[in-house]
């Protein structure tokens, strides 16, 4: 066993997204600082990609947990909830880290009643703000309200999801803490050499103009707002590309939507990929067209390699994208508005040469897994000191 302490970092899935790479490079790195740390977390649906020939590769143990999925069950919840009752109880962790709702609402209550020293939750996006559905925001708030009182540290990835903690009241003020997400911000550096290749690969002249973006096909995305936005883009300039690239439940509707364009050469659905940052630095401009966010990955990765970005002001975009600096903020469901960002970086080079250096320089550390894992590694270590519980605390958490 390492040094310093023992956590077990659950994930609803490790499917390929910004949230399960945050988690892998943050336990990776707080393994680096001497702790014992792996991952449990539920199955992948095939069509988003899944991390954990990535998780074996960086030496992270993964545990895999069958019945967690994304999707609300009342067998497979329970069935998940005992199996990281069970997990927790034996493992001898010291702290236990959820991440994602699903993961949050079971995993913390896991650990509460297996006696866990330090329970800590990371927000990556309240799911409240990602479904329209009449019943499912009340319940999704309510279920965060519940749970937060098992929490030492409730982290959110943004300012804003802060904030909306605060108003909604859930959990307590003085337990809330502000983490941005890390990506490899050395790997992304360096797939900035690939663009001529990456161009050449793709049959995209060096000249022409390329708009980009990378995104889950769901609904909290809003992939056929984007594909709305590529229209007027395409529309306004002749020469333009328009790439695509990401998987998810939507793409079926998505491939349809794109060939009711007619205009397949000009915009391309790429699908699932595995070289990221090599076709984002072929980009000139990065869009992303959400509705809803916790803080986006892709877009410091963008700015990682000098892209401006054109982006939704939802969730912790505004405080990771300075409008009319890195690049331009607007609100979400103005598709006019987004292609006219785009358009008007394309056509002024040095504009968007100055948005992309802006960005460039704002990343470091923020990102950086170092920098991300020492900061959570000072909060364990704080909230270990607060508390020991009594062995009576023990065996009453251990009661089903």
């Amino acid at each position: 066993m390492m040094g310093e302490g023992k956590a077990l970092h659950i994930i609803t899935r490790l499917s390929v997204g910004g949230a399960s790479r945050a988690v892998l490079l943050t336990t990776e790195a707080l393994r680096a600082l001497d702790w014992d740390v792996e991952i449990a977390a539920g199955p992948s649906p095939e069509i988003e990609g899944d991390l954990a020939g990535e998780a074996e590769a960086r030496g992270v143990p993964l545990r895999f947990v069958p019945d967690l999925r994304r999707e609300p069950s009342p067998w497979h919840d329970w069935r998940a909830y005992s199996a990281l009752r069970e997990l927790v109880s034996s493992g001898g962790y010291d702290v236990v880290h959820t991440h994602t709702a699903k993961a949050g609402v079971l995993g913390r209550r896991a650990a509460h009643r297996a006696g866990t020293r330090a329970i800590f939750h990371t927000v990556h996006g309240w799911s409240f703000d990602q479904v329209d559905s009449w019943w499912k925001k009340p319940m999704f708030t309510w279920l965060e309200r519940l749970s937060a009182p098992y929490c030492a540290r409730l982290i959110m990835v943004s300012e804003r999801d802060r904030r909306t903690a605060e108003k909604l009241s859930i959990g307590r003020p003085d337990r809330h803490e502000v983490l941005p997400p890390p990506f490899d911000v050395d790997r992304v550096e360096q797939a900035a050499q690939a663009r001529a290749a990456k161009r050449a690969e793709l049959g995209i002249e060096a000249d022409v103009p390329v708009v980009g973006t990378v995104t889950r096909m769901a609904l909290a995305k809003a992939p056929l707002h984007f594909i709305a936005v590529s229209e007027r883009i395409l529309a306004a300039d002749p020469r333009v590309v328009v790439l695509m690239i990401g998987d998810g439940p939507l793409m079926p509707e998505v491939r349809r939507r794109i060939e009711e364009l007619g205009s397949p050469p000009r915009l391309r659905l790429l699908g699932l990929r595995h070289d990221v940052p090599e076709l984002m630095a072929a980009m000139d401009v990065f869009v992303l067209a959400s509705r809803s966010e916790g803080s986006p990955l892709v877009l410091p990765e963008a700015m990682a390699l000098r892209k401006p970005v054109v982006a939704t002001d939802v969730g912790g975009v505004s405080e990771c994208v300075a409008d009319g600096v890195s690049g331009y903020v607007v609100p979400f469901g103005d598709a006019s508005a987004l292609a006219e960002r785009a358009l008007a970086l394309l056509r002024d080079p040095a504009l968007a040469q100055r948005m992309g250096a802006a960005g460039y320089d704002s990343v470091r550390p923020r990102f950086c897994p170092d920098w991300v894992a020492g900061k959570l590694r000072e909060l364990y270590q704080e909230c270990l000191q607060q508390k020991a519980p009594t062995e009576k605390e023990k065996r009453t958490r251990a009661r089903p």
